[in-house]
């Protein structure tokens, strides 16, 4: 069962209270490792058992010679089972 509650945005995902109405498909994943490139970040989307269940990923770039990001993602899931799945797996914690 999730534990996350409605219109509480704590941790790595920010999750928008309209998740939980069946009217969200794309998430906003916060708190990501300037690191981390887009590739890196969609491999673990997919380690994560959600291979197949999203269709867009963006991770902006903020300088394109040094690759460095801002911190944030964007994933468009499939399916709002998809996305709510998603917040109760990844919601507070650390994947990089």
């Amino acid at each position: 069962r999730c534990r996350v509650r409605r219109g509480v945005a704590r941790g790595s995902i920010a999750v928008p209270k309209q998740i939980f109405d069946g009217l969200v498909t794309t998430l906003m994943v916060r708190n990501v490792p300037e690191v981390v490139c887009q590739v890196d970040f969609m491999a673990e989307l997919d380690r994560s058992g959600f291979h197949g269940k999203y269709d867009f990923c963006y991770v902006p770039v903020q300088n394109f010679m040094s690759r460095k990001h801002l911190g944030y993602a964007f994933v468009n899931f499939v399916s709002t089972e998809a996305a709510r799945y998603f917040a109760c797996q990844w919601q507070g914690t650390h994947r990089f």
